[in-house]
């Protein structure tokens, strides 16, 4: 029993420094990829988008539920959203200094680059610069564009019913179209 327990102990202490090899190689690879200036100019365009309006935030809530105070951690195992990984999977291609070798290199530059903006921004802060940039398709690019497009309304005059169609858009734009042909 004893054998069997010190057997235990090695090969957990061998794959917690094998963890934290890859953890640390990863992370300096990131580091290495992101250019400071271009994260801090994103993240200042984060930091400065308009708040949309509590109607909004309510109805998001509605449709994907404790979303807006998840971190990236307890949306993976709660299965539900993360504003700001969401964020880090759009801007994830338009990083010009990222140089990613393979599917991997992408899924831990998202992680890292999820937790740094998570150290800097809400997930409010992140979920208004998604919605103020998403592509609703036909061009509507933007809620309030969308509303616009789509409902010939301005944003603040939406019905919660319309609200909840451009929520459910920020999903699947293509699914949930009102104009889509059925």
């Amino acid at each position: 029993m004893r054998v069997f327990l010190k057997i235990l102990i090695f090969i957990l202490g061998f794959l917690m420094i094998v963890f934290l090899g890859f953890y640390g190689y990863y992370n300096y690879r990131f580091n290495q990829n992101l250019n400071d200036k271009e994260f801090n100019e994103y993240m200042n365009e984060i930091q400065n988008t308009k708040n949309l309006t509590e109607n909004f935030y309510e109805i998001y809530e509605k449709v994907n539920p404790k979303s807006l105070e998840n971190n990236f951690f307890s949306s993976v195992t709660n299965g539900t959203e993360c504003q700001c990984r969401n964020l880090a999977r759009n801007i994830q291609p338009f990083v010009k200094s990222a140089s990613l070798r393979n599917r991997f290199e992408h899924l831990t530059f998202e992680y890292f680059l999820t937790r740094k903006i998570e150290k800097m921004a809400s997930q409010k802060q992140c979920l208004n610069q998604l919605a103020q940039n998403f592509n609703f398709v036909y061009g509507a690019r933007g809620i309030e564009n969308a509303a616009q497009y789509y409902f010939e309304k301005h944003l603040d005059n939406l019905s919660e019913q319309e609200l909840e169609t451009l929520v459910k858009m920020m999903r699947n734009p293509v699914l949930h179209n009102p104009k889509r042909k059925k």
